[in-house]
């Protein structure tokens, strides 16, 4: 069976051949460094002890996954997250400055109606579809 030729980094002035195209190791955790620094911590982006009572409350009232291939298969999966159906994009809000725009975002956190519960697997997946792939 024939073997893959090597590729070359894809981070500019690299150069190092690497068996995958993508990004060396080096320079593809420095590219994870980063999408983790601007994404922030959780409690930046709204998480904290309020959310969490909150996120408790909800997944007893909504103990499976509400997910629609879930849903529309009829699986019966015990949820353990709470997905915002539509992104807040809270932690943006508050670095813009903008107080409408923190007004609007804080309010899409917290409307429930935005909420979803979610297995675990079926929100990771979720969320790498819209956000175009895990570490973005």
């Amino acid at each position: 069976m024939a073997t893959r030729a090597k590729s070359i980094c894809r981070h500019p002035g690299c150069g190092k051949l690497i068996d995958e195209p993508g990004r060396c190791e080096k320079h593809a955790k420095l590219v994870q460094q980063k999408a983790d620094a601007d994404r922030g911590s959780a409690h930046e982006r709204g998480y904290d002890g309020k959310w969490r009572k909150a996120r408790d409350a909800f997944l007893r009232e909504h103990s499976l996954c509400e997910c629609d291939e879930c849903s529309d298969r009829g699986r019966l999966i015990a949820a353990t997250v709470v997905d915002h159906t539509i992104p807040h994009r809270l932690k943006e809000a508050k670095d813009s400055g903008d107080p409408v725009r923190i007004k609007k975002a804080f309010a899409l956190f917290w409307d429930r109606k935005n909420w979803k519960a979610m297995s675990k697997p079926c929100h990771d997946r979720k969320t790498a579809r819209e956000d175009g792939g895990f570490g973005r």
